[in-house]
């Protein structure tokens, strides 16, 4: 008899606690590549309304992003500029951000993880730059 009690007790005691808010939880997306998206045309649109990506986002409860910055990208445009501009952009928004920090110029994943070009000095002098380049 006590044992169907319990998922009432604990019912009770999720909705007395009050309602669960998104600041609780890290709700995020990878939008690495919104601002490129949005600057070749892409428009997004939030039940037939065109709004900003991350205001969007934003609206639906997202409180993190995720940006990649990649080195020296040659076929991406996650520079350091364009990272940044992003983030201001999230940051203004009201978003907490991770910051992926690829050590490579363009894509790399666990089976192909290319020196970045500005590191290519030997294999003691890359160690030695990728400290400087994660310093910097």
């Amino acid at each position: 008899m006590k044992m169907k009690r319990l998922p009432l007790l604990l019912a009770v005691a999720v909705f007395a606690h009050g309602e669960i808010q998104a600041q609780e939880y890290a709700v995020g997306a990878d939008v690495s590549f919104l601002a490129q998206a949005e600057k070749d045309g892409a428009v997004f649109k939030d039940n037939g309304v065109p709004k900003p990506g991350l205001q969007i986002l934003k609206d639906h409860g997202y409180n993190w992003i995720r940006l990649r910055l990649f080195h020296t990208p040659t076929q991406l445009p996650n520079n350091l500029d364009y990272t940044i501009a992003l983030a201001k952009q999230a940051k203004k928004l009201g978003f907490k951000f991770l910051l992926d920090y690829h050590y490579a110029d363009d894509w790399a994943d666990p089976g192909k993880q290319p020196i970045p070009k500005a590191a290519c000095c030997g294999r003691t002098a890359s160690c030695q730059t990728t400290g400087t380049i994660s310093r910097n």
